[in-house]
């Protein structure tokens, strides 16, 4: 199973680092495959690049996670409409 973690990024490279490699030990396991939104984040690419990288991300998955704080930004928004709208499940505000 694939499983995408949403992380907001507010301008943070060391906190939005840390945040998935906590999401990562958090959520690997041997059926688990985690794809955090950091893992597909090029900080040298144009944010639409970005935006579109995370979203073709969380589609290749079964499943999602929203970090806490997500509604903040507008990737993470992007990516709860990606879900809603292809039916992909997921769990919201979660800890990491």
């Amino acid at each position: 199973m694939r499983l995408y973690i949403s992380i907001p990024y507010k301008g943070d490279d060391k906190e939005f680092a840390e945040r998935s490699i906590a999401a990562h030990n958090k959520y690997d396991a041997q059926d688990v495959r985690v794809i955090t939104s950091h893992d597909v984040t090029d900080p040298a690419s144009p944010t639409e690049t970005m935006v579109g990288k995370r979203i073709e991300a969380l589609l290749t998955c079964e499943s999602a996670v929203f970090a806490f704080g997500w509604p903040q930004t507008l990737e993470c928004q992007l990516e709860f409409d990606a879900c809603n709208r292809y039916g992909i499940p997921y769990k919201t505000d979660v800890h990491i």
